[in-house]
Protein backbone atom coordinates (compact mmCIF):
# COMPACT_ATOMS: atom_id res chain seq x y z
CA UNK A 1 0.00 0.00 0.00
CA UNK A 2 1.39 3.36 -1.01
CA UNK A 3 1.40 5.93 1.55
CA UNK A 4 -1.35 8.06 1.87
CA UNK A 5 -3.85 6.27 -0.20
CA UNK A 6 -6.75 4.22 0.59
CA UNK A 7 -7.05 0.41 0.59
CA UNK A 8 -9.12 -1.22 -2.40
CA UNK A 9 -12.81 -1.80 -1.28
CA UNK A 10 -15.35 -3.91 -2.41
CA UNK A 11 -19.11 -2.63 -1.56
CA UNK A 12 -21.78 -4.79 -1.92
CA UNK A 13 -24.58 -3.35 -4.58
CA UNK A 14 -27.53 -4.23 -6.43
CA UNK A 15 -27.57 -4.06 -9.89
CA UNK A 16 -29.55 -0.67 -10.68
CA UNK A 17 -30.98 -2.32 -14.18
CA UNK A 18 -33.76 -5.00 -14.29
CA UNK A 19 -36.01 -6.35 -11.21
CA UNK A 20 -34.08 -9.56 -11.09
CA UNK A 21 -31.77 -7.85 -7.95
CA UNK A 22 -28.78 -9.28 -8.72
CA UNK A 23 -25.98 -8.30 -6.42
CA UNK A 24 -22.22 -7.53 -6.87
CA UNK A 25 -19.20 -5.54 -5.64
CA UNK A 26 -18.70 -2.52 -6.42
CA UNK A 27 -14.63 -1.73 -6.80
CA UNK A 28 -13.01 1.30 -5.26
CA UNK A 29 -9.12 2.71 -5.24
CA UNK A 30 -8.40 5.62 -3.69
CA UNK A 31 -11.73 6.41 -2.88
CA UNK A 32 -12.87 6.40 -6.87
CA UNK A 33 -14.35 3.86 -9.28
CA UNK A 34 -12.42 1.25 -10.24
CA UNK A 35 -14.36 -1.59 -11.70
CA UNK A 36 -16.68 -4.73 -10.23
CA UNK A 37 -16.07 -7.72 -9.10
CA UNK A 38 -18.41 -10.84 -8.87
CA UNK A 39 -20.40 -11.36 -5.51
CA UNK A 40 -20.39 -15.33 -6.10
CA UNK A 41 -22.86 -16.15 -2.82
CA UNK A 42 -25.79 -13.95 -3.66
CA UNK A 43 -28.28 -15.74 -3.23
CA UNK A 44 -30.04 -14.75 -6.23
CA UNK A 45 -27.28 -14.34 -9.16
CA UNK A 46 -24.50 -16.72 -7.55
CA UNK A 47 -21.98 -14.55 -9.56
CA UNK A 48 -23.24 -14.59 -12.84
CA UNK A 49 -24.42 -11.46 -14.24
CA UNK A 50 -25.15 -9.85 -17.76
CA UNK A 51 -23.37 -7.54 -20.12
CA UNK A 52 -25.84 -4.67 -18.70
CA UNK A 53 -24.38 -5.11 -15.16
CA UNK A 54 -20.79 -6.10 -15.96
CA UNK A 55 -19.92 -2.65 -16.64
CA UNK A 56 -21.03 0.45 -14.37
CA UNK A 57 -18.43 3.15 -15.46
CA UNK A 58 -21.61 5.61 -16.53
CA UNK A 59 -20.99 5.93 -12.70
CA UNK A 60 -17.78 7.97 -13.57
CA UNK A 61 -19.22 9.54 -16.94
CA UNK A 62 -18.49 12.97 -17.64
CA UNK A 63 -22.37 13.80 -18.91
CA UNK A 64 -23.70 13.14 -15.37
CA UNK A 65 -25.83 15.53 -13.80
CA UNK A 66 -24.51 17.15 -10.28
CA UNK A 67 -27.14 20.03 -9.90
CA UNK A 68 -29.58 20.96 -11.24
CA UNK A 69 -30.32 23.20 -14.40
CA UNK A 70 -32.23 25.74 -15.13
CA UNK A 71 -33.29 26.61 -18.65
CA UNK A 72 -32.38 30.68 -19.48
CA UNK A 73 -32.75 32.12 -22.58
CA UNK A 74 -29.29 31.71 -23.22
CA UNK A 75 -29.20 28.20 -22.45
CA UNK A 76 -28.91 25.93 -19.33
CA UNK A 77 -27.76 26.94 -15.95
CA UNK A 78 -26.43 25.40 -13.31
CA UNK A 79 -28.34 26.18 -10.11
CA UNK A 80 -27.60 25.43 -6.27
CA UNK A 81 -30.18 22.92 -5.02
CA UNK A 82 -31.72 25.16 -2.48
CA UNK A 83 -32.64 27.46 -5.60
CA UNK A 84 -34.19 24.37 -6.98
CA UNK A 85 -36.24 23.64 -4.47
CA UNK A 86 -37.15 27.09 -3.50
CA UNK A 87 -38.50 27.60 -6.95
CA UNK A 88 -39.96 24.35 -7.57
CA UNK A 89 -42.04 24.96 -4.18
CA UNK A 90 -43.23 28.25 -5.13
CA UNK A 91 -44.91 27.15 -8.66
CA UNK A 92 -46.59 24.30 -7.06
CA UNK A 93 -47.87 26.44 -4.43
CA UNK A 94 -48.70 29.25 -6.79
CA UNK A 95 -50.77 26.66 -9.90
CA UNK A 96 -52.25 24.46 -7.24
CA UNK A 97 -53.91 27.57 -5.04
CA UNK A 98 -54.65 29.63 -8.58
CA UNK A 99 -55.97 26.55 -10.79
CA UNK A 100 -56.49 23.62 -8.43
CA UNK A 101 -54.02 20.38 -7.50
CA UNK A 102 -55.29 18.59 -10.24
CA UNK A 103 -53.67 20.73 -13.09
CA UNK A 104 -50.26 19.06 -11.60
CA UNK A 105 -48.81 15.81 -12.68
CA UNK A 106 -46.09 13.89 -11.09
CA UNK A 107 -43.58 10.83 -12.66
CA UNK A 108 -42.59 8.77 -10.42
CA UNK A 109 -39.45 6.30 -11.05
CA UNK A 110 -39.08 2.73 -11.63
CA UNK A 111 -34.96 3.65 -10.74
CA UNK A 112 -36.21 5.45 -6.90
CA UNK A 113 -36.52 3.71 -3.91
CA UNK A 114 -40.05 2.82 -2.13
CA UNK A 115 -39.14 6.31 0.18
CA UNK A 116 -39.05 8.06 -2.81
CA UNK A 117 -41.83 6.84 -4.40
CA UNK A 118 -44.05 7.23 -1.22
CA UNK A 119 -42.79 10.57 -0.77
CA UNK A 120 -43.86 11.73 -4.01
CA UNK A 121 -47.31 10.43 -4.30
CA UNK A 122 -47.73 11.56 -0.93
CA UNK A 123 -46.56 15.14 -2.41
CA UNK A 124 -48.92 14.98 -5.21
CA UNK A 125 -51.76 14.20 -3.21
CA UNK A 126 -51.39 16.50 -0.42
CA UNK A 127 -51.32 19.15 -3.11
CA UNK A 128 -54.85 17.72 -4.65
CA UNK A 129 -53.72 16.60 -7.49
CA UNK A 130 -54.73 13.15 -8.58
CA UNK A 131 -51.99 12.47 -11.71
CA UNK A 132 -49.63 10.52 -10.19
CA UNK A 133 -48.05 7.51 -12.68
CA UNK A 134 -44.84 6.12 -14.14
CA UNK A 135 -43.66 3.30 -16.08
CA UNK A 136 -45.86 0.77 -15.14
CA UNK A 137 -48.35 2.02 -17.84
CA UNK A 138 -46.61 1.05 -19.89
CA UNK A 139 -45.41 -2.46 -18.98
CA UNK A 140 -46.88 -4.07 -16.06
CA UNK A 141 -49.69 -2.25 -14.60
CA UNK A 142 -51.81 -4.88 -16.57
CA UNK A 143 -49.67 -7.55 -14.65
CA UNK A 144 -51.11 -5.33 -11.19
CA UNK A 145 -54.80 -5.21 -12.24
CA UNK A 146 -54.87 -8.94 -12.89
CA UNK A 147 -53.52 -10.56 -9.81
CA UNK A 148 -55.46 -8.20 -7.60
CA UNK A 149 -58.61 -9.25 -9.54
CA UNK A 150 -57.25 -13.08 -9.24
CA UNK A 151 -55.55 -13.47 -6.26
CA UNK A 152 -55.90 -9.75 -4.66
CA UNK A 153 -51.65 -9.11 -4.24
CA UNK A 154 -50.12 -7.72 -7.77
CA UNK A 155 -46.84 -9.17 -7.20
CA UNK A 156 -45.51 -12.68 -8.07
CA UNK A 157 -46.42 -15.41 -5.56
CA UNK A 158 -43.17 -16.58 -5.01
CA UNK A 159 -39.33 -16.03 -4.83
CA UNK A 160 -37.52 -17.44 -8.25
CA UNK A 161 -35.84 -20.21 -6.20
CA UNK A 162 -39.44 -22.23 -6.48
CA UNK A 163 -38.59 -22.47 -10.20
CA UNK A 164 -35.82 -25.25 -9.53
CA UNK A 165 -38.30 -27.67 -8.15
CA UNK A 166 -41.37 -26.98 -11.29
CA UNK A 167 -41.93 -29.89 -13.11
CA UNK A 168 -42.73 -27.75 -16.25
CA UNK A 169 -42.34 -23.65 -16.66
CA UNK A 170 -44.87 -21.74 -18.83
CA UNK A 171 -43.51 -18.50 -20.57
CA UNK A 172 -45.88 -16.42 -22.64
CA UNK A 173 -44.48 -13.14 -24.03
CA UNK A 174 -41.25 -13.09 -21.99
CA UNK A 175 -37.87 -13.74 -23.90
CA UNK A 176 -36.35 -14.44 -20.74
CA UNK A 177 -32.37 -15.98 -22.22
CA UNK A 178 -32.41 -12.05 -24.30
CA UNK A 179 -33.70 -9.81 -21.18
CA UNK A 180 -33.10 -11.48 -18.24
CA UNK A 181 -30.18 -13.99 -18.91
CA UNK A 182 -29.06 -14.42 -15.39
CA UNK A 183 -32.88 -15.21 -14.26
CA UNK A 184 -33.03 -17.66 -16.79
CA UNK A 185 -29.75 -19.09 -16.72
CA UNK A 186 -29.67 -19.80 -12.96
CA UNK A 187 -33.42 -20.77 -12.80
CA UNK A 188 -35.28 -21.91 -16.05
CA UNK A 189 -32.02 -23.64 -17.32
CA UNK A 190 -31.34 -25.35 -14.32
CA UNK A 191 -34.66 -26.69 -13.70
CA UNK A 192 -34.63 -28.05 -17.24
CA UNK A 193 -31.30 -29.35 -16.25
CA UNK A 194 -33.12 -31.35 -13.49
CA UNK A 195 -35.93 -32.34 -15.64
CA UNK A 196 -38.65 -29.98 -16.22
CA UNK A 197 -40.53 -29.47 -19.36
CA UNK A 198 -40.34 -25.58 -20.67
CA UNK A 199 -43.30 -24.51 -22.72
CA UNK A 200 -42.91 -20.89 -24.39
CA UNK A 201 -45.40 -19.35 -26.42
CA UNK A 202 -44.53 -16.60 -28.43
CA UNK A 203 -44.85 -15.31 -31.97
CA UNK A 204 -41.20 -15.10 -32.60
CA UNK A 205 -38.58 -17.87 -32.39
CA UNK A 206 -36.44 -15.87 -29.96
CA UNK A 207 -33.81 -17.40 -27.67
CA UNK A 208 -36.02 -18.27 -24.99
CA UNK A 209 -38.08 -20.36 -27.88
CA UNK A 210 -34.82 -22.04 -29.15
CA UNK A 211 -34.57 -23.37 -25.43
CA UNK A 212 -38.50 -24.70 -24.97
CA UNK A 213 -39.30 -28.09 -25.12
CA UNK A 214 -42.66 -27.10 -26.67
CA UNK A 215 -42.99 -23.34 -28.76
CA UNK A 216 -46.39 -22.41 -28.87
CA UNK A 217 -45.96 -19.99 -32.40
CA UNK A 218 -49.60 -18.00 -31.80
CA UNK A 219 -50.38 -15.00 -34.12
CA UNK A 220 -49.93 -11.49 -32.35
CA UNK A 221 -53.22 -10.78 -30.23
CA UNK A 222 -54.67 -14.27 -29.93
CA UNK A 223 -53.49 -14.91 -26.24
CA UNK A 224 -56.33 -15.04 -24.83
CA UNK A 225 -57.93 -18.16 -27.37
CA UNK A 226 -54.34 -19.87 -27.07
CA UNK A 227 -54.90 -19.54 -23.40
CA UNK A 228 -58.35 -20.54 -22.90
CA UNK A 229 -58.01 -23.02 -25.29
CA UNK A 230 -55.61 -24.88 -23.30
CA UNK A 231 -57.97 -24.30 -20.40
CA UNK A 232 -60.51 -25.84 -22.39
CA UNK A 233 -58.81 -29.22 -22.52
CA UNK A 234 -57.64 -29.42 -18.96
CA UNK A 235 -61.04 -28.81 -17.49
CA UNK A 236 -62.26 -31.21 -20.15
CA UNK A 237 -59.68 -34.11 -19.73
CA UNK A 238 -60.10 -33.86 -16.03
CA UNK A 239 -56.62 -32.40 -14.99
CA UNK A 240 -58.10 -29.93 -12.89
CA UNK A 241 -57.25 -29.86 -8.76
CA UNK A 242 -60.99 -29.89 -7.76
CA UNK A 243 -59.93 -29.85 -4.18
CA UNK A 244 -57.74 -26.24 -4.21
CA UNK A 245 -60.77 -24.86 -6.89
CA UNK A 246 -63.70 -25.70 -4.14
CA UNK A 247 -61.63 -24.60 -0.97
CA UNK A 248 -59.94 -20.93 -2.76
CA UNK A 249 -61.55 -20.27 -5.18
CA UNK A 250 -65.11 -18.73 -6.47
CA UNK A 251 -66.72 -18.18 -10.14
CA UNK A 252 -65.38 -21.65 -11.67
CA UNK A 253 -68.52 -22.19 -13.62
CA UNK A 254 -67.93 -18.88 -15.52
CA UNK A 255 -64.52 -19.35 -16.47
CA UNK A 256 -65.53 -22.93 -17.45
CA UNK A 257 -68.17 -21.31 -19.85
CA UNK A 258 -65.59 -19.07 -21.34
CA UNK A 259 -62.94 -21.89 -21.88
CA UNK A 260 -65.50 -24.14 -23.02
CA UNK A 261 -65.81 -21.63 -26.43
CA UNK A 262 -62.56 -22.62 -27.23
CA UNK A 263 -61.96 -26.49 -28.17
CA UNK A 264 -58.36 -26.76 -30.01
CA UNK A 265 -59.75 -27.24 -33.63
CA UNK A 266 -61.33 -23.60 -33.55
CA UNK A 267 -58.93 -22.31 -31.28
CA UNK A 268 -55.92 -23.63 -33.79
CA UNK A 269 -57.86 -21.49 -36.92
CA UNK A 270 -57.65 -17.79 -35.07
CA UNK A 271 -54.16 -18.33 -32.90
CA UNK A 272 -52.27 -20.14 -35.84
CA UNK A 273 -50.78 -23.03 -33.33
CA UNK A 274 -52.18 -26.47 -34.62
CA UNK A 275 -54.76 -27.88 -32.41
CA UNK A 276 -52.44 -31.34 -31.12
CA UNK A 277 -49.81 -28.56 -30.14
CA UNK A 278 -52.82 -27.17 -27.61
CA UNK A 279 -53.47 -30.60 -26.58
CA UNK A 280 -50.27 -31.69 -26.05
CA UNK A 281 -49.35 -28.14 -23.72
CA UNK A 282 -52.37 -28.45 -21.79
CA UNK A 283 -51.09 -31.58 -21.33
CA UNK A 284 -48.03 -30.91 -20.13
CA UNK A 285 -49.49 -28.48 -17.83
CA UNK A 286 -52.12 -30.76 -16.68
CA UNK A 287 -49.82 -33.99 -15.40
CA UNK A 288 -47.31 -31.67 -13.52
CA UNK A 289 -47.51 -31.24 -9.97
CA UNK A 290 -45.81 -28.57 -9.62
CA UNK A 291 -45.42 -25.55 -12.10
CA UNK A 292 -44.26 -22.08 -12.55
CA UNK A 293 -45.71 -19.76 -15.41
CA UNK A 294 -43.78 -16.60 -15.94
CA UNK A 295 -44.50 -13.75 -18.46
CA UNK A 296 -43.33 -10.37 -20.10
CA UNK A 297 -44.77 -7.43 -21.81
CA UNK A 298 -45.47 -9.57 -24.87
CA UNK A 299 -48.40 -10.18 -23.01
CA UNK A 300 -48.95 -7.04 -21.05
CA UNK A 301 -48.68 -4.52 -23.74
CA UNK A 302 -52.08 -5.05 -25.82
CA UNK A 303 -55.53 -3.19 -25.25
CA UNK A 304 -56.95 -6.46 -23.20
CA UNK A 305 -53.28 -7.08 -21.28
CA UNK A 306 -55.16 -7.02 -18.19
CA UNK A 307 -57.33 -10.00 -19.14
CA UNK A 308 -54.66 -11.63 -21.02
CA UNK A 309 -52.76 -12.29 -17.61
CA UNK A 310 -56.13 -13.42 -16.04
CA UNK A 311 -56.38 -15.73 -18.02
CA UNK A 312 -52.97 -17.19 -17.94
CA UNK A 313 -53.17 -16.64 -14.02
CA UNK A 314 -56.30 -18.69 -14.00
CA UNK A 315 -54.59 -22.04 -15.92
CA UNK A 316 -52.28 -21.71 -12.85
CA UNK A 317 -55.46 -22.07 -10.75
CA UNK A 318 -56.87 -25.02 -12.58
CA UNK A 319 -53.67 -26.50 -11.76
CA UNK A 320 -53.60 -25.24 -8.12
CA UNK A 321 -50.39 -23.61 -8.05
CA UNK A 322 -50.83 -20.39 -6.54
CA UNK A 323 -49.45 -20.39 -3.22
CA UNK A 324 -47.61 -24.07 -3.78
CA UNK A 325 -44.11 -25.18 -3.00
CA UNK A 326 -42.27 -25.20 -6.28
CA UNK A 327 -44.11 -22.93 -8.49
CA UNK A 328 -43.48 -19.22 -8.59
CA UNK A 329 -46.31 -17.17 -10.98
CA UNK A 330 -46.07 -13.52 -12.05
CA UNK A 331 -44.40 -11.48 -14.49
CA UNK A 332 -40.84 -10.68 -14.57
CA UNK A 333 -40.31 -6.67 -14.61
CA UNK A 334 -38.01 -5.20 -16.53
CA UNK A 335 -37.01 -1.81 -13.88
CA UNK A 336 -35.35 -2.75 -10.58
CA UNK A 337 -37.90 -1.30 -8.23
CA UNK A 338 -40.95 -0.64 -11.18
CA UNK A 339 -42.79 -3.39 -8.31
CA UNK A 340 -42.29 -1.23 -5.11
CA UNK A 341 -43.32 2.02 -7.04
CA UNK A 342 -46.46 0.45 -7.60
CA UNK A 343 -46.98 -0.94 -4.12
CA UNK A 344 -46.15 2.67 -3.31
CA UNK A 345 -49.37 3.99 -4.85
CA UNK A 346 -47.43 5.62 -7.74
CA UNK A 347 -50.71 4.74 -9.70
CA UNK A 348 -53.38 7.30 -10.19
CA UNK A 349 -55.96 4.54 -9.16
CA UNK A 350 -54.22 3.08 -6.39
CA UNK A 351 -53.37 4.87 -3.12
CA UNK A 352 -50.18 2.38 -1.45
CA UNK A 353 -50.50 -0.99 -0.61
CA UNK A 354 -53.50 -1.07 -3.89
CA UNK A 355 -56.14 0.63 -1.65
CA UNK A 356 -58.70 1.61 -4.59
CA UNK A 357 -58.07 5.58 -4.95
CA UNK A 358 -61.22 8.00 -4.89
Amino acid sequence: MRLGTLPRRYTPVICPYCGCGCGLYLVSEDGKYAGIEYWKDHPFNRGKLCPKCNDLSFLVSKDRLKKPLKRTESGWKEISWREAIREVSERLREYSKKYGGDVIGFLASARCYNEENYALQKLARLLGSPNIDHCARLCHAATVHALIRVVGAGAISATFDQILESDVIFVVGWNGAAVHPALFGQYVLKAKQRGAKLIVADPIANETAMKADLHLQHYPGTDIPLLLSIAHVIIRDGMVDKEFIEKYTEGFEAFKASAMKWPPEKAAEVTGVPADKIVEAAYMLGKAEKGSVLWGMGLTQHICGVDNVMALALIAALRGWWGKAGCAIGGVRGQNNVQGACDMGCLAEVYPGYVPAG
